[in-house]
């Protein structure tokens, strides 16, 4: 019997644009490959509803999952969360681990971390920053 591998995906938007939609050509040559070599491959679209997400990836029960989820409801800041599912799942997966992904959703604390080490950064600023700024009189 060959082992499951679980191709896992962001959730297409009811109007998606071509930069979403690309995700589809990747799950089609993905799965071809896996296909190739031999696995059961199923596909699985996350979305926000992560209590349901769990649940189907536990009946899955996936040897491994080739993660492509890159946004969820179409939001990039939210790409950690697949990877933080997987990891609490304790289920092998592709594609970068969790802690890069947080850091790479957030670019302040990425920014804020690289500083502490002593890697130089371009000046920024965040909204915080400004609000507290004294407005000059004219």
């Amino acid at each position: 019997m060959s082992k499951t591998a679980l191709i896992l995906f962001n959730r297409i938007s009811k109007n998606p644009k071509d930069d979403e939609l690309d995700v589809l050509d990747q799950v089609r040559i993905v799965s071809d490959a896996l296909g190739e070599l031999n696995y059961k491959v199923v596909e699985y679209q996350i979305d926000l509803n992560l209590d349901k997400a769990i649940k189907e990836i536990r009946k899955i029960n996936p040897f491994f999952i080739f993660n492509l989820a890159e946004t969820l409801d179409n939001k990039g800041e939210f790409a950690y969360i697949p990877a933080a599912i997987l990891t609490c799942l304790n289920i092998p997966f592709s594609g970068n681990p969790l802690i890069p992904l947080f850091f790479a959703a957030n670019k302040v604390l990425a920014k804020e971390q690289l500083t502490k080490i002593g890697i130089k950064t371009p000046a920024w600023a965040t909204l915080d920053h400004l609000n507290k700024l004294k407005k000059s009189r004219k």
